[in-house]
């Protein structure tokens, strides 16, 4: 089939490479959020998918909507069979889901229909799940709503934060992918409708990612995990990052900072956390022993609370 590959932030790229490595189709163009300002000079930088599909010589289109005669006439252009889209950014209108004979797929990180929506990696941790999936899917009208042409399960562990379960589940979805795509070609079968409860996985912000100390250890550990790397405290009024937590036997108040000479404990509402690595503002991720031994601690030393 001919391909319109839809995506924009690099946690798409497996896929990207994985389409583009099937012998019985072809990416015919890509889709991709417009240059957008990127690191402290804020300089107009084009996404990652963008700069990978050059190198692949992948010809790339950075439409600002799709709603627009443009994206119409770019679209039919193409001459595209099916379109598959990863973390897009864009909501695709029901005029350019009609446009292409086999529609538009997505490959969303969850298991249909639990966390649907814009988190759903983050939300998963966050809720303390023990699993998730990738589910590809016919996209329509709703939000997350399509029938489902393969869903499967990928595990969380206690220790897994969202960068490590965004890798597991890149592999799985990239394993997924080639026979999705044999099977739309064929034509010989149809997408499951969803079954079971439905959630929402709601957009955060950086205020959504400080740390509560006052919580039990179990939903701490789980929010600094879920906002890694973006999970964030306060020590003596400067903000830090936090993470790589493991919940201990040893108790402290919440928020009270006790280190070792290789170890850095902060309390919780139950149980203390040790506090593998932390970044300091303006500061490279270390870990929590060395920020510790020169950050000039005492036995009043505490993060603030929220």
């Amino acid at each position: 089939m001919r391909l319109i590959f839809a995506g924009t932030p690099d946690t798409a790229l497996p896929l990207l490479e994985a389409v583009a490595a099937l012998e019985d189709h072809e990416i015919v163009g890509v889709l991709t959020r417009p240059d957008a300002p990127r690191g402290r000079s804020k300089k107009l930088r084009p996404s990652q998918i963008a700069k990978r599909a050059e190198e692949l010589s992948i010809p790339v289109y950075k439409p600002a909507t799709l709603k627009d005669e443009a994206a119409h006439q770019l679209l039919d252009s193409l001459h595209a069979d099916l379109a598959v889209v990863v973390a897009y950014g864009q909501i695709i209108p029901p005029p350019a889901l009609a446009q292409l004979p086999k529609g538009w797929i997505n490959v969303h990180y969850s298991l249909l229909p639990k966390w649907r929506g814009a988190a759903p990696v983050e939300r998963a941790i966050e809720a303390g799940e023990r699993e998730t999936g990738v589910s590809i899917f016919q996209i329509e009208e709703g939000l997350d709503t399509g029938p489902i042409w393969d869903k499967q399960e990928v595990p969380i562990s206690p220790s897994t934060d969202t960068p490590q379960l965004f890798e597991a589940l890149n592999v799985k979805a990239a394993q997924m992918i080639g026979h999705v795509l044999a099977k739309i070609a064929d034509g010989n079968e149809a997408p499951l409708p969803q079954e079971g409860t439905s959630s929402y996985a709601k957009m955060f912000n950086k205020a959504a990612q400080q740390v509560d100390w006052q919580r039990p250890a179990e939903e701490v550990s789980a929010k600094i995990r879920a906002f890694t790397p973006g999970a964030w405290s306060t020590h003596q009024g400067t903000r830090m990052k936090i993470a790589s937590p493991t919940i201990t036997a040893k108790t402290l108040p919440a928020g009270a900072i006790q280190a070792t000479k290789k170890q850095l404990f902060v309390g919780t509402g139950t149980e203390a956390l040790e506090i593998g690595q932390v970044a300091p503002a303006g500061k490279s991720w270390m870990s929590g022993a060395a920020w510790a031994r020169g950050a000039h601690l005492d036995a009043s030393s505490k993060m603030e609370e929220k």
